[in-house]
């Protein structure tokens, strides 16, 4: 049963590796990847956690939207969409 709330945690994390790609015909305008690592922090727990994100980003301090997937030492997984503006 899918539970929708947002998330109140954060992530300390190493990034493995990024990749990313311009969007042809919108300038600076770019898709990624990302997959990383690290601990997370929510409702006063810590998990380790494995992470791999999509998103789409603007230039500067421009728009940004995308999905992370966060997979635990547990088997659990967690799904989580962001969308905002975004500091440089």
């Amino acid at each position: 049963m899918p539970i929708n709330k947002a998330a109140n945690g954060r992530h300390v994390v190493r990034v493995e590796r990024e990749s990313v790609v311009e969007i042809p015909g919108d300038s600076g305008r770019v898709l990624g990847q990302t997959y990383y690592y690290g601990l997370y922090f929510h409702d006063d727990e810590v998990a380790q956690a494995w992470a791999m994100e999509t998103f789409e980003r603007s230039p500067g301090r421009g728009s940004q939207k995308g999905v992370t997937i966060n997979l635990y030492r547990d088997g659990s997984t967690t799904v989580m969409s962001f969308q905002g503006g975004k500091s440089t």
